[in-house]
């Protein structure tokens, strides 16, 4: 498919593509800021450390410092995935029977709008400090923020598209599994950022309250000993594996949509 002359070809790429140096440039600008600022000492070290000693904080903390910061990417990414799928799968379904809809709906709509953070102390009581509770707590949180998305996403699926399944004869497993699906998925994506998202704060939240490693656990350690610099250092790194893991899935989502403008960002 080519482009129009008149769709702007600057973002064919997508969000997740195209490389410039204005990012790079914006946080450069930042650490000079910050160390700029600190230098001064207007505000105290205690609050504000400089980036040196952010730095020497990963010396200090030694090898241990990639122990807990893969740790805490393994849960991120595991109750993400499993999040995922569960919660595709209930949408699916919720769309294919109508019954499954009516079964489930009331459970969905009633369990969305209560935050997935407490549950943590029902979590800890349960399973401890075990690794499956921190990942089965994700999962439950991200699979109904899925849940809600894939709805919203089949029900978005124009009609022209359905139109055109129905017009191959196509029976009702295959018109949900080569049509509407492959349909919904630029519609998905949106929902599945908002997942992972919630899927940090429940790791973080969790790595808090009952974990004896990771960026969480670095994080209250610090806060405890206040050692400033320490908290900085697992704060950034945080911020560094979400947005890397958000870039991993901005990219798939696009691979996955190519054929979608919008979701190649041709109309941005």
């Amino acid at each position: 498919m080519t482009l129009s002359k008149d769709v702007p070809q600057q973002g064919v790429l997508g969000s997740s593509g195209g490389w410039t140096m204005v990012p790079t440039l914006t946080v450069c600008a930042l650490l000079i800021l910050w160390g700029l600022v600190a230098r001064t000492g207007i505000i105290n070290p205690l609050l504000l450390p400089s980036p040196l000693s952010v730095v020497l904080a990963a010396r200090d903390i030694g090898p241990t410092l990639g122990y807990h910061l893969a740790a805490t990417v393994f849960r991120i990414v595991s109750g993400f995935v499993l999040g995922g799928v569960l919660g595709t799968g209930i949408g699916l379904s919720m769309q294919y029977s109508r019954k499954v809809f009516i079964l489930l709906d009331g459970i969905v709509e009633t369990s969305r709008p209560l935050p997935a953070v407490a549950l943590v102390p029902f979590f800890l009581l349960v399973f401890g400090f075990a690794e499956i509770g921190k990942i089965l707590l994700v999962t439950v949180g991200t699979s109904l923020v899925v849940v809600v998305a894939t709805v919203e996403a089949i029900e978005r699926v124009p009609a022209g598209v359905l139109r055109w399944g129905l017009v191959l004869g196509l029976p009702r497993p295959k018109l949900f599994r080569r049509v509407i699906l492959p349909a919904a998925i630029p519609e998905l994506r949106a929902g599945f950022r908002v997942a992972l998202a919630v899927a940090v704060t429940l790791v973080i939240v969790s790595e808090f309250m009952g974990a004896t490693y990771g960026l969480g656990y670095l994080i209250n350690v610090a806060k405890v000993t206040l050692t400033t610099p320490t908290l900085v250092l697992s704060v950034i790194l945080l911020g560094w594996v979400s947005w890397g893991l958000d870039q991993i899935l901005r990219g798939m989502f696009d691979r996955a949509s190519a054929w979608d403008l919008r979701a190649r960002g041709a109309l941005r």
